[in-house]
């Protein structure tokens, strides 16, 4: 009995693996737009995922087979465990299914831990009265594949599954191995050639497949002498995917609208606190005599990419990854296109990296989009400065003009001309690897002096402004990107952690019509848009295209959290607690709460018992704006 068992597991575990490939292409009825790329992708990606979500079961019952193997009883018990963790997979498939038809996402342990918070079950839409087609779904899983395993395993001494062997022994013992190793292989290349050569479809298709891995190979493609598409041929293909929803329904302009100018300036490494007199008196004059001051600010990312992109499309930086292959721009950077607006953007490091060139501004042409990043930080701003104040003060007529700029003068490694140096003792240099916390003074001095550098530049582009008496028809942006951190809580820089330091900035906000003001209230990189959309015309409410809130409006919502990304991570920062959201298994493990001024909690559940309501939220928003 013992050997026919144990020789019939491989038709056994066939019959599982064909009902995962069954379960896995349902995935492929979410897909929105198909090629012949995303049918080829997804043909190699199929078998290899099926056969992942596959091995769950069969290494477990590999494991359960060993411990007992010289039991009387062993077959059997074996085969229990077998047949429990095939369905239970092949169950977790079909509720993914249903989650993401309905709600857009996958399965993550944000949604366990929603689930298993009281409350959590209703707070996401579902009723008791589904409770029990669940429990029968349940039943009806764990009973096929119980009937699966004795058909096969036990059925008249394991005939079945031995006939079943007899025939896959037909196509030579291990064939399957390096069919399935050429898919995972081809998958990965097809994958990787797609995004190279900026192909949206196949790639938000592939997102379909429940925990789908990204691989990319540019270097290899291009030392093969594969070059990526060239800007005009991105420019032709843009807007073209329809995997997003950005609009979620069609914007109405007012006709009569008015086309104020607009300049937006952006500031690498801009932390909340350098706004202040002693350190960026110029800066505060103009705050204080003509613009909105947003007291309690936040980023939307604790790096570039995610920070830059918020502020300019009201979304959370998780959007970031699916409108990069969608090559989708800014609804702001359509409506100046569409009003016919003199565009010209200034960057003192790349617009390439990150790729806003593919994101932001990628219906601009090439010539609308300077960069400069061969010299010192501040000496790329002093050349770009001048520049943009050209542009500025230029004769056009009637025409209105857009004037962006990304300051790169605070940034690491915080230069600055001498006649700065107002802040000392300084750091004569900067080097990660020999600096501690026993310097963190002398660097932040350093930092605050570059700071004092950005001060002067902002100054030269207020002055072009009053000089040429634009400022009653110009919108005039000031923000940061993101933060910086030095060892207030045992970090240096960025991008490492979602602390204050790292994730607040400053926010300035000249509006035609609007006397100056503070704001005191929390507000986010995400409601930039929403706040200047009524200003371009826009009669839609904000929901229709941002995540944020237009919190100058008579009947504005108070902000009560903010979502704040990273490369991979999502940050919840509400006005009481602050948690990692937990998207992936090692957030779970590390999974720690704290409380508004970043001092650590002890009963992370607390997070889910207290902002239940508000995670539901985050999550239908994660994909608002994606089919």
């Amino acid at each position: 009995m013992k050997r026919d068992f144990w020789r019939a597991w491989g038709g056994y575990y066939v019959l599982v693996y064909l009902v995962n490939l069954i379960c896995t292409a349902l995935f492929f009825t979410e897909v929105r737009e198909w090629n012949a790329a995303t049918v080829l992708l997804l043909c190699t990606d199929l078998p290899v995922y099926a056969m992942g979500y596959t091995l769950f079961g069969a290494f477990l019952s590999a494991l359960a087979g060993a411990a007992l193997f010289r039991w009387r009883r062993a077959p059997v018990l074996t085969a229990v465990v077998a047949a429990a963790a095939s369905a239970a997979t092949m169950l977790l498939l079909l509720a993914d299914l249903g989650l993401y038809h309905h709600f857009g996402f996958h399965f993550n342990l944000f949604v366990w831990n929603l689930l298993t918070t009281p409350g959590g079950f209703a707070s996401m839409g579902l009723r008791s009265d589904t409770y029990v087609p669940l429990a029968l779904a349940v039943i009806f899983g764990f009973a096929l594949h119980g009937a699966i395993a004795y058909f096969m395993l036990f059925f008249r001494g394991g005939r079945a599954g031995l006939r079943f062997c007899c025939v896959l022994r037909g196509w030579r013992k291990f064939v399957w191995i390096p069919a399935f190793v050429a898919c995972a292989i081809a998958g990965c290349v097809i994958y990787a050639w797609n995004h190279h050569m900026k192909n949206a479809v196949p790639l938000l298709a592939a997102e379909r497949i429940p925990a789908h891995q990204r691989t990319t190979m540019h270097d290899i493609f291009e030392s093969l002498g594969f070059k990526e598409p060239r800007r005009e041929e991105l420019l032709m293909r843009t807007g073209e995917n329809r995997s997003i929803k950005y609009p979620a329904v069609p914007i109405r302009r007012r006709p009569d609208r008015k086309r104020f100018n607009v300049v937006w300036l952006a500031c690498e490494s801009w932390r909340a606190d350098m706004l202040d007199p002693e350190v960026m008196p110029q800066t505060c004059r103009f705050a204080e005599k003509y613009a909105i001051r947003f007291m309690d600010h936040r980023s939307g990312g604790n790096g570039t990419r995610q920070g830059i992109f918020s502020m300019f499309y009201g979304l959370y930086g998780s959007y970031w990854h699916p409108f990069l292959a969608a090559r989708r721009g800014s609804l702001v950077i359509d409506w100046m296109l569409e009003d016919g607006y003199d565009i010209r953007c200034f960057t003192s490091a790349k617009f390439s990296y990150p790729e806003f060139d593919q994101t932001i501004f990628a219906k601009l042409p090439a010539s609308a989009l300077h960069s400069f990043d061969r010299a010192r930080t501040f000496e790329r701003d002093i050349r770009n400065t001048r520049k943009l104040v050209d542009f500025i003060v230029k004769e056009r007529g009637d025409r209105p003009f857009f004037a962006f700029m990304f300051f790169e003068s605070p940034h690491y490694p915080y230069e600055f001309p001498p006649q700065n140096a107002v802040f000392k003792p300084f750091a004569d240099r900067v080097d990660y690897l020999e600096l501690g916390p026993a310097h963190a003074e002398r660097i932040k001095n350093r930092y605050r002096n570059s700071c004092r550098t950005l001060d002067g530049f902002l100054h030269q582009v207020f002055s072009a402004l009053e000089r040429r008496n634009l400022l009653d028809n110009t919108i005039v942006v000031v923000l940061g990107d993101h933060g910086e951190e030095f060892f207030e809580h045992g970090k240096l820089g960025h991008n490492s952690d979602f602390t204050n330091e790292q994730i607040r900035t400053p926010l300035l906000l000249r509006l035609p019509g609007k006397a100056p003001a503070s704001y005191r209230k929390m507000s986010s990189h995400v409601d930039v848009v929403a706040m200047l959309a009524p200003y371009f015309g826009v009669e839609n409410p904000p929901a229709d295209f941002s995540l944020g809130k237009n919190l100058l409006a008579p009947d504005a919502p108070e902000r009560q959290y903010s979502v704040i990304a990273g490369w991979t991570a999502l940050f919840f920062a509400g006005k009481k607690l602050k948690m990692q959201l937990p998207v992936n298994s090692f957030d779970a493990i590390t999974m720690t709460l704290y409380d508004a001024d970043d001092r650590r909690l002890p009963d992370p559940q607390q997070f889910f018992r207290e902002c239940r309501d508000e995670l539901v939220e985050v999550q239908r928003d994660l994909r608002r704006f994606l089919k």
